[in-house]
């Protein structure tokens, strides 16, 4: 809660009531609304797909035209397609490789088998044959959701009930399935508005980033250090990869010039890479936008090749392929200082801007608690999952 002093062109809103009535005002407003399509009951024989066009036959047809593509590489192609009434948007994943898409599609038949948590990710359906994944389109990502104000209007509670709302889903999908997601960050969860229930649905996307403890492949654009050493995966990542999470949308919220980029981010944990080759088991990099350049990839081909005995690839990209095997625990010179260097500026940009806000103390060192809880080096002194939600409730219920 703010103090009374607070000015009102700061745009904050203090009473939960108000910030949940905005949220049912700004989706009114969202320009080019669609409906999310449902692929229940559909069938691989009711779907026919061409380069330009798409028809789904579930009860009735429906005609989908390519409206835009978002990605196209080594990997997959996805492209949004629009229905020819305009009232549904879908997107579809072309995958090239087929490793890739036999490890979504074996994500998605876990979802389709235990639904007990889908209500927290995108609806989907894979298609076999063709090796697509079709996938309901939202509103935008969180990326779009928190950098217009006239989606949701720039108000600490409305940051903090959104983070609550991520927080479920993973929390729920782990419980549950013993899914952990490993590639957190802005532009893997969407958003869509929900009219009649006057509320913003925040959906999971990117099923081929949900990993068991004991897969041999993993993707990840904000790994924490322990896991890069230790190479072993547990929920208390996923905590990690929340806290830099709720960094950026705190941060996106109050219009700072800067948030924490994912090319930045591994330009540091590529040294550590480079330094520490042998224990880099089973890890892939996800460029938040910024990928290693050619030069980079081939310097660090070179190098393992010459460490392993030609016993590593790394893929033109300069992702590190999943088959990376863990040889020994190598020791090295990187210093956990050097990411902690890297996010301390991020946290107190945060601290002064909730400040110049005039928001109560308690409520800012509450955040600040939190976002170090989740960011700690030390996996056994972060909140899990749990602690990381009800830390979340607490500060709502203070506000």
């Amino acid at each position: 809660m703010e103090n009374n002093n607070t000015n009102n062109n700061n745009n904050i809103n203090n009473k939960s009531g108000d910030n949940i009535n905005n949220f049912m005002n700004s989706c009114l407003l969202v320009k080019n609304k669609t409906n999310l399509f449902k692929f229940d009951n559909l069938l691989d024989k009711n779907i026919k797909v061409n380069n330009s066009n798409i028809k789904i036959y579930i009860n009735e047809q429906y005609n989908f035209n390519f409206f835009k593509e978002l990605k196209d590489d080594n990997d997959i192609n996805v492209s949004i397609y629009n229905s020819s009434d305009n009232k549904y948007k879908i997107v579809i994943k072309k995958f090239k490789n087929n490793d890739l898409f036999t490890k979504e599609s074996s994500i998605i038949n876990i979802f389709s088998k235990n639904k007990i948590c889908n209500k927290y990710v995108i609806n989907n359906y894979s298609l076999e044959k063709d090796k697509y994944v079709l996938m309901s389109y939202g509103d935008g990502d969180l990326y779009d959701l928190f950098k217009n104000e006239n989606i949701v209007k720039k108000s600490l509670y409305n940051a903090l009930f959104i983070f609550q709302k991520i927080i479920i889903c993973y929390n729920c999908i782990y419980k549950n399935l013993n899914l952990i997601y490993t590639d957190i960050k802005l532009q893997n969860i969407v958003w869509k508005c929900e009219i009649d229930s006057h509320d913003i649905k925040i959906l999971l996307i990117d099923f081929g980033a949900f990993n068991f403890k004991n897969d041999k492949y993993k993707e990840y654009t904000f790994p924490s250090i322990h896991l890069l050493k230790s190479n072993i995966l547990t929920i208390k990542e996923t905590v990690y990869q929340l806290g830099i999470l709720f960094i950026n949308i705190l941060l996106l919220f109050f219009e700072s010039k800067k948030i924490i980029s994912g090319g930045e981010y591994q330009d540091i944990v590529k040294k550590y890479i480079n330094i520490n080759l042998l224990s880099m088991a089973n890890m892939k990099l996800i460029g938040g936008g910024n990928s290693m350049n050619n030069s980079t990839s081939n310097t660090m081909n070179n190098t393992m090749n010459n460490t392993m005995n030609n016993s590593i690839n790394i893929s033109n990209s300069g992702f590190v392929p999943g088959f990376l095997q863990n040889i020994n625990n190598t020791t090295n010179n990187f210093e956990d200082s050097e990411l902690k260097n890297y996010l301390k500026p991020f946290i107190d940009e945060i601290k002064k801007i909730l400040e110049s806000k005039n928001f109560n103390t308690n409520i800012i060192n509450e955040i600040i608690t939190l976002i170090n809880k989740c960011i700690e080096f030390n996996p056994e002194e972060r909140f899990d999952l749990d602690q990381l939600e009800s830390k979340i409730k607490y500060i709502l219920n203070i506000y």
